[in-house]
């Protein structure tokens, strides 16, 4: 507070109250509401005074990692924040990335095998239409080549289940063997 005044002057300042949190300063409140503490301070004519208050708290955040959400991003910000767990949050991290792109690469098999299937179909199609024709035999051949496709396509879908199912079980695992604490002061 900074008095420009020719005369002493008392002020009242006003500070709210923090759920969860208590006052933790050598300096006491003169007044205690259910919403603040009100601390009276002398300034001094053409002076200047300082009002320092301490509180501490205990806060707690609970995030729940679940294999089906990706929190990488979130994971990382708090590497940023405290380093110190980077030893600990880093094989999460790792594992929720691998598991990410094993969705990615599932989801493109998937894809994939839509689009074969719709080629059968209409290789099938024109195959009915064609029957007999020198151009049915081109069609057998695609025919052949899409069901080939397929097959490998869907092939990869099963490899890469069995994998995504493997690194759920793996990031479970670590889920489950996660605990740690650290002091934010």
């Amino acid at each position: 507070m900074n008095n420009n005044g020719d005369d002493a002057r008392e002020v009242l300042i006003e500070h709210a109250r923090r759920t969860n949190a208590e006052l933790d300063s050598e300096t006491k409140p003169a007044e205690t509401t259910a919403t603040s503490y009100r601390f009276r301070m002398a300034v001094k004519p053409h002076e200047t005074a300082d009002l320092h208050i301490r509180e501490r708290a205990l806060l707690s955040q609970e995030i729940r990692i679940n294999p089906g959400d990706d929190r990488t991003a979130y994971l990382i910000s708090v590497v940023k924040l405290v380093p110190s767990v980077e030893e600990k949050l880093r094989p999460l991290i790792d594992a929720e990335t691998a598991l990410s792109a094993l969705n990615a690469k599932i989801e493109e098999i998937e894809q994939k095998e839509k689009t074969l299937s719709a080629d059968e179909a209409r290789d099938r199609e024109n195959l009915t239409a064609l029957k007999g024709n020198d151009a049915a035999k081109r069609f057998v051949e695609e025919l052949n080549s899409a069901e080939d496709q397929l097959q490998i396509a869907r092939k990869q879908a099963a490899d890469l289940e069995q994998q995504k199912n493997a690194a759920v079980e793996k990031l479970n695992a670590l889920i489950a063997g996660l605990s740690f604490d650290w002091d934010v002061k």
